[in-house]
């Protein structure tokens, strides 16, 4: 081979890789620029489901507002309600007690039969008149147990769990 063969097969070799190093140049250009874009569709993708997820949650920061709201509403009907019931009941009560008081203040009978069954009246209604203090008692605190219990199921319904209504 000469000299003239050898420089230009050397040429030919400088050649084809200065054209292989220009296509590679050109290839991570071309894939810089397609993961270029692949990120920043990636990044519309995130900030897309981030705002989705930001209005879910405030949507349902709002059911959740506006459930408790109408929770508390309820509750204060119910809190009003029985306090209408217990001062009824009071009245009732009052109106029992008074009325054994009236009974209680008849005289005794002179007849010893009579006067027998005159005190067991008076007892009874003595025992009357205390069932019905705890009868009321026991009420008024089933009544308020009651709406209790209703309340914290609206608020775990509507509040911490709106999506359940």
């Amino acid at each position: 081979m000469t000299m003239e063969t050898i420089k230009t097969w050397l040429l030919v070799a400088v050649g084809l890789a200065v054209a292989y190093l220009y296509a590679a140049k050109v290839d991570a250009e071309k894939e810089a620029l397609e993961a270029q874009a692949s990120l920043s569709e990636y990044r519309s993708q995130v900030n897309e489901q981030a705002a989705r997820r930001l209005e879910e949650y405030n949507r349902d920061a709002l059911i959740r507002q506006s459930n408790f709201e109408r929770s508390a509403q309820a509750q204060h009907a119910r809190d009003e309600a029985l306090r209408k019931a217990v001062v009824a009941g009071n009245r009732a009560a009052a109106s029992l007690r008074d009325q054994i008081a009236e009974l209680e203040r008849r005289p005794v009978p002179k007849d010893s039969g009579t006067a027998a069954y005159a005190h067991e009246a008076s007892t009874a209604r003595g025992l009357l008149g205390q069932c019905s203090d705890r009868y009321r008692a026991l009420d008024e605190r089933a009544k308020e147990l009651g709406s209790q219990v209703v309340g914290l199921q609206e608020y775990a319904a509507g509040v911490c769990q709106p999506s359940l209504q």
